[in-house]
C-alpha cells in the first residue's frame, strides 16, 4: 500500500500486488522507484512511480535473491540496493539500473533482518558502510 503523508493527512494512494509476504520497503532517492522485499517468495519487486502523472503501481522487475528477505537499504545515490536474506544468511547487492544481482555477500551472520547505510555527504555509493 501507498500512501500520501503531505500536510498532515493520510491518503491511501493504491494497493499493489507484489510477491508473498511483503515485509522491507525502500524509496529512490528520486521518488521515482518502490522497493518491496517478498519474504516468501524470495524476490524484491520493483515499481515504477510517477506522483505527476497519478501512477503509482509500474511493475519494473521482479528480482530473485536469497532466501526469505527482510530488510533493504538503498545507498544515498540510490545506485545499488542492499537486500538482508534471513534463511540465506546472506545480503544480495542489487545494481538498480539494471536491476540485476551483482553481489553475494556470504556469512554476514545469523538470519540478518535489518539492514542500514551510512550517509556520508558526496562520498560515492562505494564510500558508505553497510550495517545488518
Amino acid at each position: 500500500s501507498l500512501f500520501d503523508v503531505r500536510g498532515g493527512a493520510t491518503t491511501k494512494l493504491t494497493e499493489v500486488p507484489v510477491g508473498e509476504e511483503p515485509n522491507g520497503v525502500a524509496v529512490s532517492p528520486d521518488g521515482t522507484k518502490v522497493y518491496v522485499a517478498n519474504t516468501v517468495s524470495g524476490t524484491v519487486t520493483v515499481l515504477g512511480i510517477n506522483r505527476a502523472t497519478g501512477s503509482y503501481n509500474q511493475l519494473l522487475a521482479t528480482i530473485r535473491v536469497g532466501t526469505e528477505p527482510y530488510g533493504l537499504a538503498l545507498t544515498p545515490r540510490g545506485r545499488k540496493l542492499y537486500v538482508s536474506n534471513a534463511r540465506s544468511n546472506n545480503v544480495s547487492v542489487i545494481d538498480t539500473a539494471t536491476n540485476t544481482v551483482t553481489k553475494t555477500i556470504e556469512n554476514v551472520g545469523f538470519e540478518p533482518r535489518g539492514i542500514a547505510i551510512t550517509n556520508t555527504p558526496g562520498a560515492e555509493d562505494s564510500a558508505e558502510t553497510v550495517y545488518v
